[in-house]
Formats: structure tokens, sequence, C-alpha cells
């Protein structure tokens, strides 16, 4: 039972679980943001109105993995996660705190701390540009992120020290708007992209992605006022409570703890939801050609360009839960007593609540359950993109996404700013962008795509083992493209390499 002590004295413990097993897994996702023109129905991740800028007519993407993990409290060091990956065999580094052994090292300070972990799997995508002017996509992926924000710093701390310490003791904490939610879905989603205005040397391109949404489990905890005071190991002073928290996880949560009757498989899938993207590209073209005539999309021509200006809105939705989903409220404005020892007899998930519920709603132990039914928003987010043509194939695109909170319970998505040059040709992208990620964390990453494949990461500092290790991150993609100007079976069937020169097919299409 003393996890679940640990559990009910600070809630936000989850927090330290859900990094250990984010960061000994590497779970993550993709690279947010970073595009080139031969992304084809990848631009989908962060805007759709891309997939009739693109310089390919269709693709097939077969598979994508992305994996991601980030905080401001627990690292290890730059050189001792390099002898872990190239000398030690990977036997993990350790480090001594109060003669305790620990995994890592974390941050001595009193700033609030923010985790995040991801993971994208796309199991297949595809896009095909009808006439020029638009263009379909269709992508099924499958999702699983957890936020942790404006977490106190004296809970990881505690957490790592133990209570035994008794600096800890009589000291007055409070905590507001902490928000830690962790959700797995998958995603069903088709989008439309058309070219809605082209004129001498202007394009304009708007474009959506609907999203039809299965929920398999997520847990959401809102703090939104708590104020305590730490007697000793066992006994807390509560003097403001203001807490919430909704789940739906695959546990019968009236089985005993360790039964083996307590894990509950049934209805994989526990909620339903829609969301879209909505995106639109303003192209400043290089020249003020347009094809008049009805051409084969193969055959429309690569619009070459100075510049690009995008703006998008991403994961506009949420997913409503109502098999094997409970919300419980706790409110307490007077000062409680919590006495740890009183969860030694608890047996079940049902009875820790309804031992809380006495404690923080004025002894009704059944007053806290508030509905059996709740949504939680999937991570929303608005971004804006610039793309501008240095020379010939040298490119420099920067990107802002910055995270959106549109419902009481939500999964949190990290602000990112990202700077980006890049050099893109039919058969090679080479991108090495450089990240103030979450407006704390400074990144320098690279990518590459040769043909068919991708791979990149945001942060090679990690693999190199520089400065400290705060979390880490991995992307590849299979992918096929079929490039604008080679139809198959036409002279040219190695789709990826040459599209030739956008004049020179002008010409030749006038």
């Amino acid at each position: 039972m003393c996890f679940v002590k640990l559990f009910i004295r600070f809630p936000a413990f989850i927090l330290l679980i859900i990094f250990c097993l984010a960061y000994c897994k590497l779970n993550g996702q993709s690279l947010i943001g970073l595009q080139s023109n031969y992304n084809g129905s990848k631009t989908l991740s962060i805007n759709p109105a891309g997939l009739t800028t693109s310089n390919l007519y269709m693709d097939f993407g077969l598979v994508s993995f992305g994996i991601q993990v980030y905080n401001d409290f627990m690292y290890v060091e730059g050189k001792d996660f390099r002898k872990f990956l190239y000398e030690r065999g990977f036997v993990w580094p350790e480090y001594s705190y109060n003669g305790k052994i620990m995994p890592y090292k974390y941050e001595q300070n009193k700033k609030d701390k923010n985790l995040y972990e991801a993971m994208d799997i796309n199991l297949f995508s595809f896009m095909y540009n009808i006439n020029g002017k638009q263009a379909i996509g269709f992508s099924v992926n499958n999702r699983v992120y957890t936020s942790a924000v404006n977490i106190p710093f004296e809970i990881p701390e505690i957490i790592t020290e133990t209570l035994d310490d008794s600096s800890y003791y009589y000291n007055q904490y409070s905590s507001k708007n902490v928000r830690i939610s962790t959700l797995e879905w998958s995603e069903i989603a088709v989008a439309y992209s058309a070219t809605v205005f082209e004129r001498y040397n202007n394009k304009f391109d708007v474009g959506v992605s609907v999203k039809y949404l299965l929920g398999y489990t997520t847990v959401a905890m809102n703090m939104n006022n708590v104020i305590y005071e730490i007697i000793n190991r066992d006994s807390v002073d509560v003097y403001n409570f203001d807490a919430s928290i909704a789940y739906s996880i695959p546990i019968d949560y009236e089985a005993e703890f360790g039964s083996s009757s307590v894990f509950n498989m049934n209805d994989v899938v526990k909620g339903t939801g829609l969301a879209f993207d909505i995106g639109l590209i303003y192209t400043r073209k290089k020249n003020s050609f347009t094809p008049q005539r009805r051409i084969p999309s193969c055959s429309y021509p690569v619009t070459d360009y100075y510049w690009k200006l995008g703006l998008s809105f991403l994961d506009i939705g949420s997913i409503k839960f109502k098999s094997n989903s409970v919300i419980h409220a706790f409110q307490a404005g007077d000062e409680t007593f919590f006495d740890m020892n009183a969860f030694d007899d608890v047996n079940n998930f049902d009875e820790v609540a309804q031992l809380m519920s006495s404690f923080y709603n004025y002894g009704d132990q059944f007053a806290s359950k508030i509905d059996d039914k709740f949504k939680i928003g999937i991570p929303s987010a608005v971004s804006l993109q610039f793309d501008c043509n240095i020379v010939k194939n040298f490119y420099v695109q920067a990107v802002a996404v910055h995270p959106l909170k549109l419902y009481e319970y939500s999964v949190h998505r990290p602000a990112q700013l990202v700077l980006a040059p890049r050099y893109e040709s039919p058969l090679v992208d080479v991108v090495i962008p450089f990240t103030l990620y979450d407006y704390s964390h400074f990144l320098v990453g690279a990518s590459l795509r040769w043909a068919f494949l991708t791979v990149g990461t945001q942060n090679l500092a990690t693999f190199l083992g520089v400065s400290k290790i705060k979390g880490m991150d991995m992307y590849f993609s299979i992918k096929y493209n079929l490039g604008k100007g080679n139809c198959m079976g036409g002279v040219r069937d190695d789709c990826w390499y040459d599209f030739g020169d956008s004049e020179r097919r002008n010409r030749k299409i006038r």
C-alpha cells in the first residue's frame, strides 16, 4: 500500500511514473513542423493546405514512427549517456544523492516543472493531386501523448529524496493550475486541399482534414489550487484542495489490488470523437504562368516560389469517453488533517476514491463522483509557417507552434519555435533545425531524406552525448513519391529523381 499512500499524498506522483516509463521506452513523436516540398501526405501534420503546394502529385506513406520525451527536472550527464550508448554496453549510469543511488540527476531549483511525452505511428498515408488545383489525402495514425505542466518543484524533489528528509517538514507549499494527462487514441483522417486563387505571381491554397477518433485509455488530473503543509512522512495538513480527476482505463475499479481480475480488457474502444485541421498557404511565385488548359495531374509543373506563408489550426477536437469512465471532484476549503495510515485497509480503486471523498468532501464518501462520462481534448495548437527560397535548391523555413487549451481536460502540446535551413531535391533533403522547445530548451537537430527513406532528430546532442540529456527524440519514415512533371509510363519512370527545369516545362506546356 506504500504506492497508494504516495499517490494519494501527492497526486503528481504520476508524473514520475510517466517519466520513468517514457524515458526507458523512449516514447515520443515525429519532428513537428519540419516540412519540405516533397513531404506530400506528411504535410498533414502541420498544414493540410500543403497537399496542393507539394512538388508531388501522388505518394504512398508505408509507415512512419516518431518518438519524443522531454522534461526540465530529471537529466543524465551527456558524457555518461555517451558511454551508455557507445562504451558500457547499455549499462545505465548511476548517481548518489544523500546515500541513495539514483538513475538520474535532478535540477535543484524552485521553478515549476513540465514534461512531454508522445508517440506517433502513421500506419498508412496517401495523397493525390487531382488536377493541379485540387488534392485529396488520407492517413491512419495511432498516437500516445502525455503532458504534465506547472508541476510544483517540491513534488519531484520529495519523491526523489523521500519524506524521510525532515527539511520538508512544517513548510507550507501551494500549487495552482497543475495539469497532468495521458491519452492513447487512433485517428482516421480524410483531407482535401484546393487552390482558391492563382493569378500572376500570387497563389492561395486552403485545406482541411477531418479526423474520426477512437479513444482507448486516458487519465487527466487538474489541480486548480492546493495549499498544504507536511507534518511528517505519514501526515499532511491540507488548507485548501480544489482538484479533479477523470479516467477511463482497462481496470476493474471494484477488483482487489493484485488480483488476476483487476485488469479489464473488455471494450478496447472506450470513446469516440471528431477533430479537424484547417490551414491556408499564400505562395509568392517566381513566374506568373498558370496553365489554362486541362492537363494530367502528373504533368502539372512544379511551382517555383520566392516565399510561402502558412497558417494552420491543428487537432481541434476531443474524444468523449463513455465506457468504464469516471470523474471525481474534490473540494475542501477548510483545514483537513490527512492521515496516510487511513489507507492501510484500502483494497481497490473505488475504495481509494471513496476515502478521498471522505477527506475532501465533508465526510461523504460518494460525493466526489460527479459523472461517468467526459470529454478530453487532443493536443490542439495554432501554427505559423514561413518558407523562403534562398537560391535554387536551398531554403530556410521558420515555424511557430503554440498550444491551445480548448477543454477542461486535454493533453498539452509543447510550444516550439523552429528555424530550419535545408537543401532539397527530388532525391535528397537535408534539414538542420534549430528549435526553442517549450520556450526553454534550445535544440539542434538533423533530418535526412534519401528517396523514400527519411530519418531525423530534433536534438543531436542526445546522440553525441553533449550537455545535459533531458530527453530525446527520433523519427523515421518510408514513403514512395511520384513527382510532378513525370508521368508513369512516360519517358522517365524514375519518379523521384529529376523533375527537370520548371521553366522549360512551362514553355513546353504553353
